[in-house]
């Protein structure tokens, strides 16, 4: 049990990375490649499989895509966002959930320690800077609020925010989620949910979906998903989500959303936090940061407006 969550928790830094300084609008999406290719994390994995005793480091890879996805529109996800977050040796890509006009939450593995960046929202391409409804707004460091008690390692409160430069306007393309209400109690195991992200679409390919892509499957219990998976890594401020024929979110897709349908409208209850190295379709669950747990927190930290029930 210990060494195969060894080899499954190197997605420690579910990141891709562009050899461009910056998010700007000539950005050559054919440079993006794994962080595994970068000195800071093949170290960490080459040390994680040290510890197992295995030493077979071909077996050991970062998960490039939401799998089983198909195209949508932002209008059909309106909160959903890319962040583009910049670091001394490249520029990851993450998704990003929209609580408010004026803030972004995402994983605190995507933005720790980086120097600032791009939030595009309203893309159906993310590569076409020109389309009509997609904005992007840069960030500094100064705009970036991490978990005061994340824990890299253990993907413990994987959270952060990211304080917008300006107020963006709502349209049908831009719209803040629905988050639970502050009394919200259930854990959704059983419920069918819905990731999105902008993800590699295949193991063969060398670039970016050029569209927001979308998939579903079934949120598990915590015990199901620590026994025989993940093991005390799954604790109450995380949830899990079903392997089920292959379908999930992957790397560049983490900080993004996992949502559930609420009364006619979709509920963002997840953000993918982290998932196996040994592939997507490896048969494991996928980790999430359960958002009731930090509904406090969101709300001393941004403006979004929290439902008392």
């Amino acid at each position: 049990m210990v060494h195969r969550v060894l080899l499954a928790v190197v997605l420690i830094c579910s990141l891709v990375t562009l050899n461009s300084s910056g998010a700007s609008a000539d950005i050559d999406w054919s440079l993006v490649r794994p962080m595994s290719e970068f000195p800071r994390i093949a170290n960490r994995i080459q040390q994680l499989v040290q510890k197992t005793g295995n030493g077979k480091v071909d077996q050991v890879r970062l998960n490039p895509r939401i799998v089983g996805g198909q195209p949508t529109t932002p209008e059909n996800i309106p909160y959903q966002a890319a962040i583009l977050s910049n670091f001394p040796d490249g520029t990851g890509l993450c998704g990003g959930i929209l609580v408010s006009l004026n803030y972004v939450l995402t994983a605190a593995s995507c933005v720790d320690g980086a120097s600032g960046g791009t939030v595009i929202l309203g893309a159906q391409n993310i590569q076409n800077a020109n389309e009509a409804g997609q904005v992007r707004i840069s960030f500094t460091a100064a705009n970036v609020f991490v978990h005061e008690d994340y824990v890299e390692f253990i993907f413990r409160n994987n959270i952060a925010v990211i304080r917008l430069g300006q107020t963006v306007q709502q349209t049908a393309r831009i719209r803040p989620a629905f988050l639970p209400a502050a009394n919200e109690a259930r854990t959704f195991a059983g419920f069918a949910a819905q990731i999105s992200g902008f993800g590699w679409t295949s193991d063969a390919s060398s670039s970016f979906s050029d569209v927001l892509r979308y998939t579903t499957n079934v949120i598990w219990t915590n015990a199901d998903c620590a026994d025989g998976y993940w093991g005390g890594l799954v604790d109450s401020q995380k949830m899990c989500l079903s392997y089920l024929e292959n379908r999930g979110p992957c790397v560049g897709d983490d900080g993004g959303p996992m949502t559930v349908l609420e009364a006619g409208q979709r509920m963002v209850v997840g953000m993918f936090s982290f998932g196996s190295v040994i592939g997507c379709e490896s048969n494991w669950p996928t980790v999430f940061v359960r958002i009731s747990f930090y509904l406090d927190w969101i709300a001393s930290h941004t403006d979004a407006q929290i439902r008392s029930n």
